[in-house]
């Protein structure tokens, strides 16, 4: 008897555009625009933002620490003016020592705004954006302003190039794209 070989193929993943994230995000709550708005700008799972306390955001100068999970790396983000402003808000509303939702919550509202959105837009489209896609649209944010794989890997802390080079293969590019060699 021969053990018939198979080639386990990773499926391309989904990076939603700017313009459906921005909508799904406008469409939530005052709350949820903030963590979604903190997912997307820094790549973080939702495991990993439950898993962020008081003592790892520091308001005065933005920054937050997002310890990894499920293999990545630990980091330190600095998050744009507007949304440091809104998780200090935030943070003032929500006084407990972890202030963000679990994960199944954040998912389970996210799939309730998308619809809605999907729904009275009328595009369909928008429901294949699950929240984890938000990582990927990160990612690809990042990759588009740098053209750099080694910041996106760096930013998605990733340990490996190969992780990373899987989630930017499924960045869409045009034929006038200039390239940039580096050393």
């Amino acid at each position: 008897w021969t053990p018939p070989k198979f080639k386990w193929e990773k499926h391309i993943p989904i990076i939603p555009t700017k313009a459906n994230v921005e909508k799904i995000i406008s469409a939530s709550t005052k709350r949820y625009t903030t963590i979604f708005t903190i997912l997307a700008e820094t790549g973080a799972e939702g495991q990993e933002l439950h898993n962020v306390t008081r003592k790892n955001i520091d308001t005065e100068q933005g920054i937050i620490s997002i310890r990894g999970t499920k293999g990545h790396a630990s980091a330190n983000y600095k998050l744009k003016t507007q949304t440091a402003e809104m998780l200090r808000e935030y943070l003032a509303k929500n006084k407990q020592e972890q202030p963000f939702p679990k994960p199944k919550a954040m998912a389970e509202i996210w799939r309730t705004v998308r619809n809605r959105v999907a729904t009275n837009l009328k595009q369909s489209e928008l429901e294949n954006i699950p929240l984890k896609s938000l990582r990927n649209y990160s990612g690809a944010q990042l990759y588009h302003k740098l053209k750099d794989p080694i910041a996106v890997m760096r930013h998605l802390r990733h340990k490996k190039l190969e992780t990373t080079m899987h989630y930017l293969r499924a960045i869409v590019t045009n034929n006038e794209e200039e390239y940039v060699c580096k050393t």
